[in-house]
């Protein structure tokens, strides 16, 4: 798929990110290459003055996957907030690696359709490869696309990955415990950007679903645990260099879904 990833996608308020992932390649969960976690994460920009261009552009593309009957579905946002508004995050997701074999005469294919559909007016297209976290979500995956998503870049130091991991489990523990509420998916660079990188993602129904809980993560997490709680959330904080946030809007009229077999 011919598009450009998720340049930096992150920050908002500590309890939005805790109410809804940084790694090296070499910091992959475990059992990465056993599971269907890996996620192709594209970024589109479109040309100054060609937006409603590229748009057609990507509507005839995704028709051309119709065409070939494409297993994957590819799901696409446009991103409303930030540096990058009114670019185009393009996905798709629950594939293991060993999926990436075998695609490449349709790869090749893809390349040359997109390039008569897209690149007229696309800018920018570029490519990443995430984790989908399991063991830091307490949402699943397979739940579909709301129609907006906050997303959250956390950059992590290196030597604070474990910690931040850790931290993420106790608190989601504690939200648990709590009746926090707690409706987010987490997941963790595995190539093309800077890292150590976790990004969380966040399901919104609607703009009145952005309103973080009137509770603060380091209350919520002090009540469940006490002292123990305040130690979670400075170590927390004490493991990451750098938050970033963007608002995203899921398009249909854009995406692309197999036909069910």
């Amino acid at each position: 798929m011919n598009s450009r990833i998720w340049t930096k996608v992150a920050a908002a308020t500590l309890a939005c990110a805790m109410s809804m992932s940084a790694q090296t390649p070499s910091m992959a969960p475990a059992a990465a290459n056993s599971q269907s976690n890996v996620a192709l994460i594209y970024t589109n920009r479109a040309k100054p003055g060609m937006i409603k261009q590229y748009e057609q552009g990507r509507k005839k593309h995704m028709a051309w996957h119709r065409s070939q009957k494409d297993p994957w579905t590819w799901v696409v946002w446009e991103i409303m907030t930030g540096d990058n508004t009114g670019s185009y995050i393009i996905g798709t997701f629950n594939h293991a690696w060993k999926d990436l074999d075998g695609r490449d005469k349709f790869e090749a294919d893809d390349s040359v359709e997109a390039a008569s559909s897209m690149s007229p007016s696309e800018e920018v297209s570029k490519l990443s490869y995430y984790y989908y976290r399991r063991d830091m979500s307490a949402t699943a995956l397979d739940q579909g696309p709301t129609p907006y998503s906050s997303v959250t870049i956390f950059t992590v130091k290196p030597e604070g990955v474990a910690d931040f991991v850790a931290s993420v489990k106790k608190i989601n523990e504690g939200a648990l415990k709590t009746n926090y509420g707690s409706h987010a998916m987490w997941y963790s660079l595995a190539s093309g950007g800077q890292g150590p990188q976790f990004v969380v993602v966040q399901s919104r129904e609607n703009f009145a679903a952005i309103q973080g809980p009137e509770k603060s993560t380091d209350v919520m997490m002090k009540e469940a645990y006490g002292d123990e709680g305040t130690a979670v959330m400075k170590t927390f904080r004490s493991s990451y260099t750098s938050t970033y946030s963007q608002l995203q809007k899921y398009r249909p009229d854009l995406s692309y879904t197999p036909a069910v077999k």
